[in-house]
């Protein structure tokens, strides 16, 4: 991962070519592979190698901040999935006002002054520069002059309906975590470290799993999280999968903070404090709060452990 972008003369394309794809890849979804083979397999055909750029932040959080995206991948994690897709090399661009004033040249300036670009990889909606005057007619223009040819990938459709970030956002929202793995071609994860739940937590006010350590989970702010509730989840912890039943619950005081995250690892006897841990929801089995909660603790507990299994034991983990 390399932050920023070079200045100066291009990089030699003959010497060191490269072929390039540049967006936000926010969730790395089934829209992205498709772009991210293409990249692959023109980068084989030409002896090249695949690079992509991306942002950091996404633009849409400096052009306008009231309709930021909740973030579906941090930078870490797009570096992770970008290379498990077979791109290594990812060009991070730190996007702030004075870089969203830069002209579609000056992008794609420096960027030949990082890599000897050879072929641009883009989506039908791409543009790129100050007011999008970077479209799809300038950069053939621009590409003819340079030697750089444009290539377009058509998106890609999921019964009727085109795959998107934003559709990936929508379906967490709403719960679905199985909409939004169909979406992104994997289960959505969250990752971070497990701390001791404070008192005046959402726990509190429900109960909590009996013979399990009471730790909540610590997600970056701005990460996208499924809407409350419970769910069959996979939790990694030191490298060992555990099924779990994990409580997604907003804090009691309206703008109190981020949810209260709390997994329920099956079978697992050690404690969990300060673990860092992947959490990987699979599905939705229903509400967390007095209602749903009646009842012996063990009970409950007994009654989630079985939901859970029933659904996970058929799934394999991430």
């Amino acid at each position: 991962m390399e932050l920023g972008l070079a200045e100066g003369p291009p990089v030699d394309a003959d010497a060191a070519p490269a072929v390039v794809t540049i967006g936000s890849f926010d969730g790395v979804h089934r829209g992205h592979a498709r772009i991210l083979e293409r990249v692959r397999d023109r980068a084989t055909a030409l002896g090249a190698e695949p690079v992509v750029m991306t942002f950091d932040p996404h633009p849409r959080c400096v052009l306008r901040p009231q309709s930021c995206p909740e973030t579906l991948t941090t930078v870490a994690e797009k570096a992770e999935l970008l290379g498990s897709a077979g791109i290594h090399r990812l060009l991070v661009l730190p996007f702030d006002v004075k870089t969203s004033q830069w002209s579609a040249e000056r992008f794609l300036e420096r960027l030949c002054a990082t890599v000897g670009m050879r072929s641009l990889v883009t989506g039908p909606d791409f543009a790129l520069g100050h007011n999008r005057q970077g479209d799809l007619a300038f950069l053939r223009r621009w590409g003819c002059e340079r030697g750089v040819q444009l290539e377009v990938v058509e998106p890609v459709l999921l019964d009727g309906e085109r795959v998107s970030s934003s559709g990936v956002r929508a379906a967490l929202v709403r719960g679905d975590v199985g909409t939004a793995a169909r979406l992104a071609g994997r289960c959505y994860c969250l990752d971070g470290a497990l701390h001791p739940i404070p008192a005046g937590s959402a726990r509190d006010e429900r109960g909590h799993y009996p013979g399990h350590d009471e730790v909540a989970l610590a997600v970056p702010e701005g990460k996208a999280t499924p809407r409350d509730g419970v769910y069959a989840s996979w939790v990694r912890v030191a490298g060992k999968w555990w099924m779990a039943a994990t409580v997604i619950m907003a804090r009691p005081t309206p703008g109190a903070g981020r949810p209260a995250i709390e997994p329920w690892l099956l079978d697992f006897a050690n404690s969990l404090d300060g673990e860092v841990v992947r959490c990987c929801f699979v599905g939705r089995l229903g509400e967390e709060g007095p209602d749903a909660t009646a009842g012996r603790p063990e009970a409950r507990s007994a009654r989630r452990a079985a939901q859970v299994r029933a659904l996970l034991t058929d799934r394999p983990h991430p």
